[in-house]
């Protein structure tokens, strides 16, 4: 989870890249793009973290039960239960929404974005014009998105 310090200086860095006379985008214009790509990439990174966790830590057999329940928890971690398809269902939906969104935002700036899955870094990185960058990958990279 980014802390305030790091969400501030997104937005700060965000909007020096786009409110100068030649971009053409207005301050709010900026700091509202820059907030809403907040909120989605910390979205787009909960669900990666969902899909890293699985469903079993949700609404599953706990793992100590293998040994008293094993039918029902070996049915639950091969798949062939309802109720895991389902929530992969709907973390696939959701994630596809959040995606569908940051890319939406991105466009009305035309931003290059890179969408991950990998919650232990950035899931969302960006490339923003001036090249800067805040990920190990260097400007090949982009600018992760604070989650």
């Amino acid at each position: 989870m980014a802390t305030e310090r790091e969400r501030q200086e997104f937005i700060a860095r965000f909007c020096a890249e786009y409110t100068d006379k030649d971009r053409g985008y207005t301050l709010q214009q900026c700091i509202d793009a820059a907030r809403a790509l907040l909120r989605h990439a910390r979205t787009h990174g909960n669900l990666a973290v969902q899909q890293c966790n699985g469903p079993e830590h949700l609404n599953g057999p706990s793992p100590y039960d293998w040994q008293t329940q094993p039918e029902q928890h070996r049915e639950w971690i091969n798949g062939n239960n309802a109720a895991r398809e389902a929530w992969e269902a709907q973390r696939e939906r959701k994630e596809l929404a959040c995606e569908k969104r940051i890319k939406e935002i991105c466009a009305g700036f035309n931003l290059p974005v890179t969408l991950g899955g990998d919650p232990r870094g950035f899931t969302v990185k960006l490339k923003l014009p001036s090249g800067a960058y805040n990920t190990w990958g260097g400007s090949e990279e982009g600018y992760g998105v604070p989650q």
